[in-house]
This record gives C-alpha cells, sequence and structure tokens, in this order.
C-alpha cells in the first residue's frame, strides 16, 4: 500500500458500501457470530451487552475460518459490535452508542509478510483506511546466512515503522493527512507478520525523550530547534522532499520528519511559534492548521543487533492498555518464531513476546477448528466456512 499508513478520511468509515456492507450485516445475523460477541462483551441477558466479561489476558478461539473470512469476522467485531461509536443495526443502518466498547488498537499477527500483506488488503477492503503493516527489517535474512550471525548491524527504525508508531506515541495528535477536523478516534489494526514482531525496538521512553512538542504562541528559538534537528541527523535543504529533511527560510522553517506523511512549515516571529501547518511538498499549499505538533526525530544509530535485551522492547510495549492482540493460525506462527530466532538469535524468542502478548485481550484466529481446552465452552468457536476450491472449477 503506497501512501497514507492509515487513512484519515473520514468518510471511508464506519460507512462501508455494498457489497461489503451487506456482507457485515449478514454476519451480524449469524448465530456463531453473536455468540463470539457475547463473549467478548459479556451478557447479562440477549438484549443487553455488559463491557469487562473478558478482561485483559483473556482468550478466545475463533476457528474454522477460511481464506478472507477471518478479516472479515475481526472486521465484524470492530465494526458491528465496537467501532468509534457506530454499530450496524439489524437493517444494516447507522446506529450511534454513547459507550464505546473496543481497544483503540487491535495487533494482528500472522505467519510472514505475504500474509501480512493480504490480510491488510482485506481488512482494507471490509473497513476501508483501518489497517496497516508493520514491516520487518530488510537488512537482516530470515534464511540466517553467515552476514546475521555474529557480525553487529545497525537496525534503524524505517519511516514506516515510526509513521505506525506516531500514533501509539501521541493518540491526541490530529491526523498527519486530510482535512478532518475531529480526532482520529477509530479502531486502527496493526498488521504485523511474526518476524517483525520479533525484532528490537527502542522503548517507548527513547523516543518520546526524542520528541520536539511545538506549540502555536510559545517560545520555542528557530536556531535551537535546528541545531536539535541536525543532532539528530536531519539534513539542511532548500526545499524538503523527502523525510529527514529540514529547509530554513528566514522566520520559516519547514520540517519533513520521519513519522509524518508531509512536512511541517513552523513560521516564528522572534523565538515565539506564530503557526503551525501541514503541507504538500509537491504543491507546497497548505493542507491542515494546528494548535501543536509533536516532531519526532529518533537517532538509531546506537541500537544494533547486540544491544542488551534490557534497553530495547518490542512493538507489544507500544500498544495501550486495553488493546487486542490477534493471532492469524497461532500454531504456524509458533513454529515460524522458531524457526526464525533459531537461525538468528540476536532477535526475541517466541516464548519472550509470548510473555508480553499474555498482558492483552487475545484472539486465536484458525482456518481449523479449534477443540475445546476445557477452560469453558464460551472460549471457543468454531465457525463452518466452506473453502470454494472444494466445489471444482464449475463455481461461478
Amino acid at each position: 500500500m503506497q501512501g497514507q499508513v492509515f487513512s484519515t478520511d473520514q468518510k471511508v468509515y464506519p460507512y462501508v458500501k455494498f457489497p461489503m456492507k451487506l456482507l457485515l450485516k449478514l454476519l451480524r445475523e449469524d448465530n456463531k457470530f453473536r455468540a463470539v460477541q457475547k463473549t467478548i462483551a459479556g451478557v447479562a441477558d440477549s438484549a443487553e451487552l455488559v463491557a469487562g466479561a473478558l478482561p485483559p489476558g483473556g482468550e478466545i478461539k475463533i476457528g474454522g475460518l477460511w481464506g478472507s473470512s477471518a478479516a472479515l469476522v475481526l472486521a465484524g467485531l470492530v465494526l458491528n459490535q465496537f467501532g468509534s461509536g457506530f454499530a450496524l443495526n439489524r437493517s444494516g443502518s447507522g446506529q450511534d452508542r454513547s459507550q464505546r466498547r473496543t481497544p483503540s488498537w487491535v495487533l494482528l499477527v500472522t505467519s510472514s509478510l505475504e500474509e501480512a500483506e493480504e490480510a491488510r488488503d482485506d481488512l482494507n477492503l471490509f473497513l476501508p483506511g483501518s489497517a496497516a503493516i508493520f514491516e520487518p527489517w530488510e537488512d537482516f535474512s530470515m534464511a540466517g546466512d553467515d552476514a546475521s550471525v555474529g557480525a553487529t548491524h545497525r537496525v534503524a527504525l524505517t519511516a514506516q515503522h515510526l509513521q505506525v508508531l506516531h500514533p501509539l506515541l501521541f493518540p491526541e495528535d490530529p491526523p498527519h493527512a486530510g482535512v478532518g477536523a475531529t480526532p482520529d478516534t477509530r479502531t486502527k489494526i496493526i498488521v504485523c507478520p511474526i518476524q517483525a514482531l520479533l525484532q528490537k525496538l527502542p522503548l517507548p521512553g527513547d523516543l518520546t525523550e526524542n520528541t520536539l512538542q511545538v506549540v502555536v504562541g510559545k517560545d520555542l528559538g528557530q536556531q535551537e530547534v535546528v541545531e536539535w534537528l541536525v543532532d539528530r541527523g536531519f539534513k539542511g535543504v532548500t526545499m524538503v522532499e523527502a523525510p529527514g529533511e529540514f529547509s530554513l527560510r528566514g522566520c520559516i522553517l519547514d520540517v519533513f520528519t520521519h513519522s509524518s506523511e508531509v512536512p511541517y512549515r513552523l513560521e516564528f516571529f522572534g523565538d515565539r511559534v506564530e503557526s503551525i501547518r501541514l503541507f504538500s511538498p509537491d504543491t507546497q499549499t497548505s493542507i491542515k492548521n494546528l494548535k501543536e505538533g509533536n516532531i519526532l526525530a529518533l537517532d538509531c544509530g546506537g541500537l544494533t543487533n547486540q544491544t542488551p535485551t534490557a534497553r530495547v522492547g518490542t512493538l507489544l510495549d507500544y500498544l495501550p492498555r486495553g488493546a487486542w492482540v490477534v493471532l492469524k493460525e497461532p500454531e504456524t506462527i509458533r513454529e515460524k518464531a522458531k524457526k526464525v530466532s533459531q537461525s538468528i538469535p540476536w532477535l526475541y524468542t517466541h516464548e519472550e513476546v509470548d510473555k508480553k502478548w499474555s498482558r492483552y485481550t487475545r484472539l486465536f484466529l484458525s482456518s481449523l477448528p479449534f477443540t475445546d481446552s476445557g477452560d469453558g465452552p464460551a472460549t471457543v468457536h468454531n465457525f463452518e466456512v466452506e473453502s470454494v476450491e472444494r466445489f471444482g472449477p464449475g463455481i461461478k
């Protein structure tokens, strides 16, 4: 997916056009799906939902989900039952709900980048603009060749990583693109291949400590901002065109951060910030006026594959309390994690990340039916989804 990490166009969500809206409506009327909803939210009776029946650390297993049906069920749980104050009623039309019963973030873990790309595309088909991939690094081999073992490698965060992490760190920041006037309160879904979840990241505190807050009307010091940017590897240019660049022209300072899809334009009057705008680097025209902004500029040169585990974390450390962690084909994920961590020993192991994601509500999705583990029938739900390939080539 090119361009925006998460869509900021409020018009595409939660309104969903046919035929996706029809599919979600049919899903909502399915008794098995409604049973999953009740397990997640809890029920006092058939008409009343009670939040909190599944606490953080609880588990739900949902089996029998072939192909895109896993994304459909996850999208249905986000949109139908929860959403940002929105639900589909029995007729499929919008219905407002005053109380939000959803995490603001869902982490969907897959066994490979290819699976992640398919899941991202499926989710954005059902819920346009809701899903983005957290990609694995490109500078190490999944095959475990000689270059990945023993030697010290710099493992810098990419712009794509920072664009995903920024709204996790600063959820109150306005969208970095688009012209919506209201905060983006939709549930966002991060699709993460397991190898990306095993990689070491700076701790959230390291990123916030390397963030400069800019507020209209407050003194900041233009030259101090320039020095701050240079110290963190930003390059001064005549006109900003790419992340990691800044341009100083009189009282105007343009900054293209790695965590934003468009640059900031800061206008100073002496040391005071007069205005903050997001603008198009192509047309130089303003996109959105801001009252404040967080410029994230981290030099990751000190983070390597040899960095002690005590000084680093994973993507799970950035998730807010109450987030969901969804594992698509958990056994395949476990096997892939074991293989990858054995071939590249400086990554985390499956056991280490398992301890971290056990803090969150977890949904396990599988194409095969789950068996009841003895924790109670409400924790296991199996759908009867058939692959169209079973019906032969004559199906139309």
